[in-house]
This record gives structure tokens, sequence and C-alpha cells, in this order.
């Protein structure tokens, strides 16, 4: 009764026809009521399969090879089995089934808004939505695809005309030739019986066929827009699609030429003739081609697929304030003091990302509005992110004044230290800070654990510290405040600090002082006599020499940087934690002095130098390093920009790290490096090197771009992609950490510190003290960009509806149900989505390459605000305030890399879709949009998995990317960056000492004596040599280490710059029209009446109809908002209501 209720309802305004006699003169009329008759069946079937908010749809064309290339008729598939096992429910196609609809649900339907945070879900298939196939449990199919009765022969017609029917033929797709019949549509016939028990044949035939709307790309969309005004994220929002850049569309009207205005009258494809000639007068072969990958139908209801349910507003979320309690039935409900990650799925004690700070991220973005510049503000707990200029170099130089005790051999050796720091505005907007900054260096360390101190003069008198070994001791950086001037940063540029004059401490002070630093090439940087000195009363007899050297004994100094504002101790805007200063061969650099040196040298000596530097990509650390054999250690070659967040507020050292990644560690002690010439202070070109600049070269290296904008707070929000701006980084200990990536949300590179196979893994920390001493505390690493793609992408979207004034969003994109609605339930996060559709709605599991490039070609003819003029490129902006325009192709080196954006001509976007449809084969059906955009949960070596390395590299429109050549490709061999020429060195470089261990990056002894496993599976070192620290050990997959053919799995340096086109900046633009499923289907039916004594047809039928899925459920007395078991029997079964919006008969010509 439900079913036959449903039907009525799908077809209303449609008249009924009576079924008289089966006389020659009623054949006809028989005919049309049996294509009626089909015509119901499928829109049952089609309801009761797709009306479920948890159902996805795609074609038959899914089945592809092991590369994810279409096959050809009766090839078998070989991307059959889905990550986690099982079966893809695919087979080999045939002319006519290529576009079958198939129907899948996830596989587990306990609990799968739970188990995507740890899993790759897995896609079940249900059914194939083609007449015959309407009885049978799910799963059951009386036709398939690969089915051969039902094939389409070379000249267009079915193989056997008794059990199958050409719905889609010559008509529509063209006159038939071997190119041509792939896009032919054929259906099985299913008899009717005939009412006369003596007449052995059926009196009838009909068939029907369900087409995927969803997975094409609309053809009748038009940009509101002027192409010559300068773009805003409203028109960022895919408004259009680019069919001009599609094979025989090229005079497809664009923006701003004739026709434009046109386009939303296209009521059909074959209409797009009349806009384009060319499309008629060539024997309408594109627009046969077009049928497949072109709709004038396509909307989307904003349903969850993964939960079920309406997605949330989070337009409507964040203007309004969060809310105390989470609504019910939602697992990761925004509250003003929950996680955006739920903790009950990750069984953790995570500190944030909190859906307060994105609440702050919307805020600010509202004030930069009008505002146009940001202030430094400082984190004020651990789940708060600061916003503060970037330390981009940090220097420290130690050395020695000797002062003449008495006149005669005695002198005293007072510790001198000098320091300079450079800060970077990653913003595209001016950082200003009105009050001081204080810079301080502390002593790591908890009291007593030193023996004799650390960082001292070792050979001095009473061995005279730089670091304390508790806050009662006296040394020369013990609670010094390094004070840089208020001050701004233009977008993007950096600009260094020194010490500005010099600062005796007294003998045995412990008394907070400030030290004033100035702007670096204005402050004598290199007079070591601008210094911080700790007088000392001890004194040393020089008659006979002395040797001085900075060192601990066997324990290893540890410092933390920390920048506040100035007067405060807990206003952090940024820490570096435990920084390494180590001299381990301090015997071959030690000073030599005696009496009558010492008393020539009446300056400080420089004897010390560590700088710690942002790794920067376009920096040739191997002239750095001892050898160049050694690049990959001490942080040299690195995916800063894609591995680490450098907005973070804190960053530690992971595993064995030597020093908190990304920064390289640089050691000096040499006298060529440090001058050890008479009376001293000089601090060397060390410590001045590529320091001088104002504004400071930052980002790619210090020779090249000169500013480098990396995070920008929108003003408005219009995809979930554009919060990759925002610092959402967090683990068990605080909120916003260096070592997650810093545009995480939309991005899907794997993490280095997980095996791919994870998401949460728990690792071991090494606290390394000394030749066998170490302190260890399990730490859980986090792949914070899966897990907020799985919290964030099924369950919310922005609606872009105002605050106030007319009820009409903001992103043309979306549209009313009811275009008169101003209800308030328009403004509600949880009622808004089920009073919107999405115009032109895209379904993920589309294998169409001209489909995917008419989406990603919508923002072309749009002009950047940094541009001169408006281009007909594609662009894909990291964001619209990028201050410098685009390159094409991109130099990635240069400012068009480091502050500008990317561009793609046509040709790219062509190789783009060509692998976003392989892609979509070997890991699709998608059942959620978050297992689209995320990567797949695989090891490297998986089994019976097509490219395992892949897959679980990154997300799929990552991967089309990559592999499309618009980076650097996978493997190494190609780069799409002009001014990049030796590839070798773009590579991340972290490296083994032999065996399975990872080599040290200070080598002491003959290795770094780390067992290769242990209780974490990883890297658990037992700390027996002089420098066990090693960068290499942050990698989770050994085999990336240790394998060749695993090596370039680590990655290249430039990953993740403004310049290197990523998943998000793409998902910015197609994000908002993306979905996992279709909710518009074309249905073609046919009836047949057949002649009671032969068999044979008398009367032929073809009608054709559109359906479309609305907010509504099929049994209303549930309110569209309600989700789950709150459902009533019939709208579990059956869903969402589907509504009949067109209908027409078709002539034999048409089909």
């Amino acid at each position: 009764m439900v079913l036959l209720t449903v039907i009525a309802v799908g077809l209303l305004g449609l008249s009924s026809i009576s079924i008289r006699s089966s006389s020659r003169g009623d054949a006809m009329a028989i005919a049309r009521a049996n294509a009626r008759m089909a015509l119901y069946m499928a829109i049952g079937e089609l309801q009761k399969e797709m009306g479920p908010d948890q159902r996805v749809s795609a074609t038959a064309d899914l089945a592809g090879s092991t590369t994810g290339d279409a096959l050809g008729p009766g090839t078998p598939p070989t991307n059959n089995t889905p990550i986690g096992g099982g079966n893809k429910g695919l087979t080999a196609v045939q002319n006519g089934t290529r576009y079958w609809t198939g129907v899948w649900q996830n596989a587990n339907v306990t609990n799968p808004g739970t188990l995507i945070y740890t899993r790759s879900p897995v896609p079940q298939h249900r059914k194939w939505l083609i007449s015959g196939n309407e009885v049978g449990a799910p799963g059951s199919n009386a036709y398939t695809p690969g089915d051969q009765q039902v094939s389409v022969e070379g000249d267009g017609s079915v193989r056997d005309t008794s059990r199958a029917v050409v719905l889609v033929g010559k008509g529509t797709a063209g006159d038939a030739n071997p190119e041509t019949v792939s896009r032919y549509v054929s259906a099985p016939l299913v008899e009717i019986a005939s009412d006369n028990p003596s007449s052995r044949n059926a009196a009838g035939r009909h068939a029907w066929w369900i087409g995927d709307e969803g997975v094409k790309a609309k053809m009748n969309l038009r940009s509101p827009f002027d192409r010559n005004n300068d773009a805003n994220y409203r028109s960022l929002a895919a408004q259009r699609r680019g069919w001009e850049t599609v094979d025989g569309f090229e005079n497809y009207p664009a923006p701003g030429t004739p026709g434009e205005q046109s386009i939303p009258k296209l009521i059909s494809i074959p209409q797009a003739g009349l806009m384009d000639p060319h499309l008629r007068d060539s024997g309408g072969v594109a627009l046969g081609r077009a049928f497949h990958s072109g709709t004038t139908e396509s909307f989307g209801v904003l349903t969850d697929t993964l939960q079920g349910g309406l997605r949330i507003d989070l337009t409507a979320g964040l203007a309004q304030g969060l809310p105390t309690t989470a609504p019910g039935g939602i697992l990761n409900g925004m509250t003003a003091t929950s996680n955006i990650i739920p903790q009950s799925v990750t069984s953790r004690n995570m500190k944030g990302p909190k859906w307060s700070r994105l609440q702050d991220f919307y805020e600010m973005g509202k004030t930069l509005r009008t505002a146009r510049s940001l202030a430094v503000k400082p984190a004020t707990g651990t789940a708060d992110a600061a916003i503060a200029p970037i330390i981009a170099d940090f220097r420290l130089l130690l050395g020695v004044r000797l002062v003449n005790s008495g006149g005669g051999n005695n002198f005293k050796t007072q510790p001198c230290a000098k320091v300079a720091v450079s800060l970077a505005n990653p913003y595209p907007y001016p950082l200003s800070w009105s009050t001081a900054l204080d810079l301080e260096v502390k002593s790591e360390f908890a009291p007593g654990q030193f023996s004799p101190r650390p960082a001292c003069i070792f050979d001095g008198p009473g061995q005279p510290a730089f670091l304390a070994q508790n806050a009662s001791e006296a040394a020369v950086l013990n609670r010094a405040l390094f004070r840089i001037p208020a001050g701004t940063l233009a977008p993007g540029e950096g600009r260094a600090y020194c010490v500005s004059g010099q600062t005796i401490r007294p003998p045995g002070s412990t008394t907070q002082v400030v030290v004033n630093m100035g702007v670096f090439n204005s402050s004598a940087p290199s007079d070591f006599k601008n210094c911080v000195i700790l007088d000392t009363t001890a004194t040393a007899d020089f008659g006979s020499g002395k040797r001085l050297d900075v060192r601990e004994a066997t324990i290893t100094s540890q410092c933390t940087v920390e920048l506040r504002t100035a007067g405060s101790n807990t206003a952090v805007l940024r820490r570096l934690e435990r920084f390494d200063l180590d001299n381990a061969p301090y015997a071959v650099t030690a000073r030599d002095f005696n009496a009558a040196t010492a008393r020539q040298f009446v300056n400080p000596v420089p004897l010390q130098y560590y700088g710690f530097q942002v790794s920067q990509p376009g920096y040739d650390y191997g002239t750095i390093l001892p050898s160049r054999d050694q690049l990959g250690l001490r942080s040299s070659t690195l995916r800063t920009y894609a591995d680490f967040n450098l907005q973070a507020t804190r960053f530690r050292k992971p595993i064995i790290s030597y020093n908190p990644p990304p920064y390289f560690m640089m050691i000096a002690n040499s006298q060529s490096a440090l001058p050890f010439a008479q009376p001293g202070g000089d601090t060397g070109g060390e410590f001045t090197k590529n320091m001088l600049a104002d504004p400071l070269p930052w980002g790619h290296s210090p020779f090249s771009a000169r500013r480098t904008v990396l995070f920008s707070p929108p003003s408005e929000l219009t995809s979930l992609a554009q919060l990759q701006h925002a610092d959402l980084t967090g683990d068990d200990y605080y909120a916003s950490v260096g070592h997650q990536p810093g545009n995480a949300v939309g991005n899907s590179y794997a993490s280095p510190f997980l095996p791919r196979v994870n998401t949460v893994k728990s690792r071991t920390d090494f606290t390394i003290t000394g030749f066998s001493s170490q302190t260890s505390a399990a730490t859980n690493y986090y792949d914070i960009s899966y897990l907020l793609n799985a919290a964030l992408w099924d369950t919310y979207f922005f609606s872009t509806m105002p605050d106030t004034g007319p009820a009409e969003p903001l992103n043309p994109a979306m549209v009313k149900v009811d275009p008169e609605d101003n209800s308030p339930e328009m403004r509600s996060p949880l009622e808004a989505a089920g009073h919107l559709l999405v115009n032109g709605a895209h379904n993920i599991n589309c294998t169409d390459k001209d489909a995917w490039k008419a989406l990603l070609a919508s923002s072309k003819y749009l002009k950047h605000p940094s541009e001169g003029g408006s281009g007909s490129d594609a662009i894909f902006p990291r964001s619209l305030e990028q201050p410098v325009n685009a390159s094409l192709p991109p130099t990635g080196t240069q400012e068009d890399s480091f502050a500008g954006f990317r561009k793609l001509s046509d040709a790219e976007l062509d190789a783009v879709a060509t692998e976003l449809a392989r892609q979509v084969r070997l890991r699709g059906p998608f059942v959620s949009l978050s297992q689209f955009v995320n990567r797949s949960l695989v090891s490297l070596t998986q089994a019976n998995v097509n490219n395992p390395q892949m897959q679980g590299r990154s997300g799929a429109i990552q991967a089309a990317l990559d592999l499309g050549g618009m980076n650097i490709t996978p493997d190494g061999t190609k780069t799409v960056f002009t001014s990049i020429a030796n590839l070798n060195y773009e590579k991340v470089n972290l490296q083994a000492d032999g065996g399975r261990t990872p080599r040290a990056d200070l080598v002491g002894g003959a290795t770094t004596d780390l067992p290769s496993s242990g209780t974490d599976g990883v890297w658990p070192p037992t700390s027996h040599d002089k420098n066990p620290g090693a960068i290499a050990g942050i990698l989770a997959d050994k085999d990336m280490l240790t394998q060749p053919r695993f090596r370039t799995e680590q990655g290249f340096r430039s990953t993740g710059i403004p310049g290197w086109i990523t998943q998000a900046d793409v998902l910015q633009i197609i994000g908002p029209v993306i979905s996992a499923r279709s909710d518009t289907f074309r249905i073609r039916a046919y009836g047949e009446s057949l002649d009671p004594n032969t068999g044979t047809p008398v009367a032929r039928a073809w009608c054709e109809a559109i359906v479309q899925r609305m907010p509504e459920y099929v049994d209303g007395s549930d309110e569209m908002t309600e989700r789950g078991t709150e459902l009533t029997p019939v709208n579990e079964k059956f869903g969402r209501r589907f509504q009949t919006v067109s209908f027409k008969w078709l002539s034999p010509d048409e089909i």
C-alpha cells in the first residue's frame, strides 16, 4: 500500500489511461499504458533504492582497470576490491549497459559515523536500476551490466529484440558507429502476461532505464557576477560550468560573450545547438557525446549520506553563536566547549581543536572586511591559538669576555650571549603589535637534573653558565627578556632584530633583566660587544694556558624560545620547545688562551654559534652541512608547508628529533666561522648571514621571494575548504601545535608521523639526556586533516544566508525550494538545509572526464584582485587576498608561488579531469563526501588493492593534481615549476644509517645505536651514541626510509607552498556543489503491445520523465530534520520523496 502511495505521489499531475481491448485500433493505447506502467515501476524502484539519505549512485562505467581507465566491452573489471575488503559489485560492461545506474550503501550500517574516523568505508552494492531487477533482495540482480543478452551491436540494434530494447540510441547519442554505440543504452524487456488463459503469447512488454543526472555537468548555469569585477568568495563558488573547454563546445557561450544571457533558458541538450550553431551544423556529434556528460536538470538535497539527516548550516551556527548543548542524534554537534572531532570517537583527551576556535576564525574574518589589518593576540589557554608573527629564524651566539683581575695572570671568564630573531608575517594583512614583545630563552629541564650545569664555559672557573640549572642559579640567559620594539610587518614580509646594546648582569644575579633589541641592519649586528654579559667573581690562572669551549658534561642542554607580549609570563605568542645546544666535537674547536693573549682580547670572543631556521625548500642546505650526503639531516629537507603548522603557537620535539621540526639546526664553532682575532668583538659572518635585508626574504630561501602569504581568514565563508586557513590543530596537550598541517581542512596528504593505515597512533617520545639515559612518554599522534574532514564534510555546509534582510543565500548556487519562503527556518542551523537545494549538484562518483572538466573550469574568467585585468584561465587561489598575481606556468621559487596563487590552462584542466575520473574508478564508489576528500587508510604494501601507495598518499583530487602534472609528479620525474631545475634537491631525504636505523642528525660515534624495533614498533632508541637525535625518526612507515621503491613517498620540499595547487584550493571552488549522491534522475520507459497470435510487436511507445528528490519525507508525519531512529518505518525504508518535475512522450527519432 505504501509503495502504491509513493507511486501516486510521484506521478502527481499525470493523467491516467484506461486499458480497453487488445484490438489493433487500441494497440498504441496499450503500448502507452505499458510504458506508463514501466515508468510507475521505475519511480517506485527509485524511491525504494534512492529515497533514503544513506544511499549513493554511480554508473556502471565505474568498472575499470588497475590504473582506473575505462573498460572496453566485455572486459572484466580489476578495480572491484575496496579498501577494507569485500566486493564493489562491479561487472564487465557491454555496449548498452555502461550507463546503467547502480545503487550502493555503506557496508557498515551500525555505526558509520563512528567507524569512518579509523577505517575507510566499504561500499556495498544494492541494485542496478534497470527493468527486470524490481524483485529480489538488495544485492540480488536478475540483470547486470555484464549480461551480453542486452548488449547493443555495432549497427546500434540489440542482439535479441525479444529480450532487450534500445532506450538511448542514434536520436540521442548519434548515428551508430564503434564510438557512439558505447553511449547507447539498452534495457531488458519484461513480459506482461495476457489475461487470456488460452493465449500462448504475452500481451505486451515493457522496459525502463533510470539515468543519473547528478554525475553530469549542468549546461544551463550562468554566473550572475561580472567578469570585469574582482572575484569575491561568492563568485568563486562554482557558479557556472566551463563547457567552452569541452571538445566540440569551443564556441559555447562563455562569460562576456554573445549568447551568454541565453544560457539559463536552455531546457534540453539539443537546444544548445541554437546557441552554438557549430554544434548543430557538425552533425550533432558533440551533442550526442554530451548526453552522458551534460544535463539541464540537476539539483541536490543537502543531506548527510554517511549518517543520514539534513546537513547543519555553519553560516547560521557561527553567526548566532555556539549553543551550550549539542543537538540530539549528531555525533559532533556544535557547542561552545566541545571539540570539532568527537572525543568519544578518538577515545583520547584531545585539547582541540574546539568549535570555539572556529567561531574565533569566523569573527576574525568578519572584522577584516573593514579593518583590513591584524593585531597580535596571545594564546591565553591550552585550547587557544595566537595571532602572531612566525619565528622564521632564531640565532644564538655564545662567547666569553676575559677580564683581568688584580693585574697578574688571573682572569674572570664572563659568559656572553647575543641573540637575533627574524619575525615573519604569514598573513595578507599588516600585522601589528602596539606594545613591545619579549623573547625569552629558557632552560627546559627540571631543577637538579644537570650535573654540573647545562651549556657553560666548561673549563672556566666555576663553569660560568649560559643556561641555568634552576631558577635560582645565575646564568647569562636566565630571566633575560629580549625586548622587540612595537612595530608592524607588511603582508607576507619578514624582519630581523638583534641585541642593540650591551647589558652587563651583576655577579650571581637572577633578577629579571630587559635586553633591548633593534632592527637588525641598524643595530650593529656584527659587533659582539652588543650582547648580554654575566659578570663573575671567580678567577683562573691563565699563566700556563687555558682551553675554553661551550659544552655540558654527558647531558644535552636544551632551551625553549618563547615569544610573548611584553610584561606577561603567560601571554604566549610562539613557543619553540627544546632546541638542543650540543657541542659534541668540542675538543677540536676549543680556543686556546694564555695570559698574554687574554690581555689582548679586551672584547667578547665568540665560542659557539647556533642557528635555528624554518626549513626552506629553496635553500641548498647541502652547502652548509659538513657534506652533501648528509642532506636530509637536521630538518634540512622536510615538507615544511604540508606537514607542519607555521602559525602554531607551540612547536615541540617529536619522537627522537634533535630539534623541533621544521626548524633546521646550524652549528658553527670553527675559527673560519667565528673569528679568533684580537681584540675580539666580531661576531663573524655566520651570525649576520642572510639577515641584513629589510624586508627579509623568507619562505623559499634567503635569496628569492621577499613575501610569503600562507593563511588568510576569509571575509566570507562559502566552502568548508576555506577553513584550511584556520589553525585547527591539536593534540592531547594543546591546541595550535606545530607538528600537524597548517592548512588541514580539505587537504589530505598523509602525515609522516603515523603509519598510513592509521589516523591515530600512540608513539614514544624520548627526551634523550645522555649517553645511555632517556625518559620516554607514550604520545598520541593524529592525522588531523583526515579527522577534521571526517568531522565536517558530511555533516556541515555553508548556506551563506545573510544575518538580516531577505532570506536569499549570498551564494547563488544555493536556491530556495520555495522562492517565496522567508520563514525563520531559513536561518536555523538545523532547518536551513530543508529549505534549500544545490543548483547543479555534482555527484563525486562521476567517471566522465568532460563533466569533471566543465566543473573544474567554473573558475575561468574570474578576475583575482591581484590581477591587472581579467583572464580566461581557471584560477585556484589559496585566497583572494594573495597580494601577487599568478604565473602560468608557475616559477616555484618567486613571489608568484609564495605570495601568489595558481591558474590552470585548459590543457591542464583536461589532464586533471582525466586523472580524476581514474581516481573515482580506483577508489569509488564513495559512500560519503569525507571518504572522497580523505585519503584511503591503507598500508604501503597492502595486498589485493590497486596501488596502495597512491591511495594512501592523498585524497582523489590531490592525486589527480599530482599525477596530472600540476605540481611535481609523485615519482619525482617531472615538475610544472619553471625555476625548480634539480628535482633531486626537491626530494625529502630522511636517511637510514645502515640497516633500518634512522641516521643521526649530528654523527658522534660510528652509528646511532638505535634498535629498529620496540614497544611502539617504530623507533625506540636506547641512547648509546653521543648524538642520538634523528629527524628521520618521525617517519612512522619504516619502508619509506629503508626501501628504495618507497623513498619518493617521503615527498617534496615545496609541497604545500601557495603555488603548489592543493586539494583544498580546488575544494574552495567546487566544494559547495559536490555531493556523494544524486537526487535528480531521468527515466526512459518503453511499452509495446504484441499480436496475441504471433507475439510480434504491434505498437511501441516511449516516454521520459525527470524526477527530483525533495527534502520532505514520504511519510509527512516526520519533520525534515528528523533522522535515524526518530523516523517512522515508512521513512526508514523509503526516505525522502521523489517528485516528477517533467514528463513527455518521445518519438522513435528522439530515442
